[in-house]
């Protein structure tokens, strides 16, 4: 019984020193609120030296984990509450917020016989919990407190997502015991692990939706290339069909064109040729022609008459003939008769026709 009666002393000066130190911390709180209003009215002043958010929660880091010791506390998440906040959004995890008070008469035992309790630094690793803090007498630390709206320590808050939004699901305040602490925070993650379920389903839905639809995107653009690749090929044969067809025609027309030419120079040629000697004139010169179709012509010329006549004449006759691209052999011997175009063309006689050939 007498070491009942201590115990509710003690009890009892506990809570009294607690409400004691409330009106402390307010004027505390208020001092350093006023301290960052002014500061932030004073945008143009460059503030060198003040450690960024980052900063604060290592340096907090360091100094918990030189007192505590680096290997029995839980692994923090170093960065600033928001990027904590986001670390946790986008895993779709919990986060586990410690606010840290060096001044409070809890904070000490608070930290070694729960923030680094085996069975407490266990249960954070087994659950994959975020887990992020700060001391509130830094600007990080600070900000989250106005945040928190915590009124006692220690204090601890859960967050998660719920309907779509990080929210704090949980506050954790005062003193409580590992035991104590890794139920509530299993009947709190229980609780809120249905809200998880659903963002995972639901981003698992927005993934397949986005893998169906880049499937679908896939397949269109697919579709559409090989379309493409058709109209393409198609094209081109209508394009290389139109050359050929454009090209015949250019043909046609230049062989009808060469056919004009041709037949009007025949007429020409024609019209010139000198008359065909009478049978008894002793200086004419009887030709036999033979064609490659085997028709057969025969006439008779002056033997002073050029070979140019003679070849003017075979072009005449023979519509298949294009001027300038055919030559005249003799039988026998065989021997090809040339028009000299450079030199002056020898005549019938020259050429060894006369007086028959």
């Amino acid at each position: 019984r007498p070491s009942n009666v201590l115990s509710r002393a003690t009890s009892w000066s506990e809570t009294f020193v607690a409400w004691l130190y409330i009106p402390f911390r307010f004027v505390r709180s208020a001092f350093i609120g006023f301290l960052h209003f002014v500061v932030s009215l004073i945008p143009s002043i460059p503030l060198t030296g003040v450690p960024s958010g980052v900063d604060e929660v290592r340096a907090f880091v360091a100094a918990f984990s030189a007192r505590y010791g680096v290997a029995d506390h839980p692994p923090f998440h170093v960065s600033t509450y928001g990027d904590a906040v986001v670390k946790a959004r986008q895993d779709i995890c919990f986060l586990l917020v410690y606010l840290h008070s060096w001044d409070h008469q809890e904070t000490h035992r608070f930290c070694r016989d729960v923030m680094c309790a085996r069975a407490f630094v266990d249960y954070v690793r087994e659950n994959n919990l975020i887990v992020w803090s700060c001391d509130v007498n830094s600007r990080e630390g600070y900000k989250v407190s106005m945040v928190m709206r915590e009124t006692s320590y220690p204090f601890l808050a859960v967050v998660c997502i719920h309907d779509s939004r990080m929210t704090i699901v949980d506050r954790i305040e005062g003193y409580m015991t590992c035991d104590a602490l890794i139920g509530r925070l299993v009947e709190t993650l229980e609780n809120n692990e249905p809200s998880l379920v659903v963002a995972r389903e639901e981003r698992y839905r927005r993934h397949e939706s986005v893998a169906l639809r880049e499937q679908q995107d896939h397949a269109y653009l697919e579709s559409l290339r090989k379309d493409q690749e058709k109209e393409k090929e198609k094209q081109e044969r209508e394009e290389a069909a139109q050359r050929e067809k454009e090209e015949r025609l250019r043909k046609d027309q230049e062989e009808k064109n060469r056919a004009k030419t041709l037949a009007e120079l025949r007429e020409s040629k024609r019209g010139h040729l000198p008359a065909e000697p009478a049978s008894d004139d002793k200086d004419a010169t009887k030709i036999q022609i033979r064609f490659p179709s085997g028709k057969r012509l025969e006439r008779r010329f002056k033997k002073t008459d050029s070979l140019q006549i003679l070849y003017d004449f075979v072009f005449c006759e023979d519509d298949t003939l294009d001027i300038d691209r055919f030559v005249l052999f003799t039988t026998y011997p065989r021997k090809e008769l040339r028009l000299n175009r450079d030199d002056s063309v020898p005549t019938l006689e020259q050429s060894s026709l006369h007086p028959s050939a």
